[in-house]
């Protein structure tokens, strides 16, 4: 008898939950609803940044310019650190 209950209570739960939900076929998440645009259905016309041919290795694409940072490596690695030390002063423990 217990066997029998066992497997007919989640089956008679699972049936329950799909004929709650047999006639709604979008569920409400609160968001406004995305508007079909024509535009977001064509492929964007953007360079990709890296090439892999397949003879070679993987490259920059030389059509896309090259950006140079006048910051050596140093004062990334120095600024980081302030950071770190900044997040963790202002980090609340309690």
């Amino acid at each position: 008898m217990k066997s029998i209950a066992k497997v007919l209570a989640p089956a008679a739960l699972a049936l329950a939950s799909l004929s709650a939900h047999a006639g709604v076929f979008e569920i409400d998440s609160g968001l406004p609803p995305l508007a079909a645009h024509p535009a977001a259905s064509k492929p964007a016309a953007v360079e990709p940044q890296l090439i892999q041919s397949s003879q070679g290795a993987v490259a920059d694409n030389p059509a896309l310019p090259r950006a140079v940072s006048t910051r050596t490596r140093e004062e990334v690695r120095r600024e980081a650190i302030e950071q770190r030390k900044a997040t963790l002063e202002n980090y609340n423990y309690s």
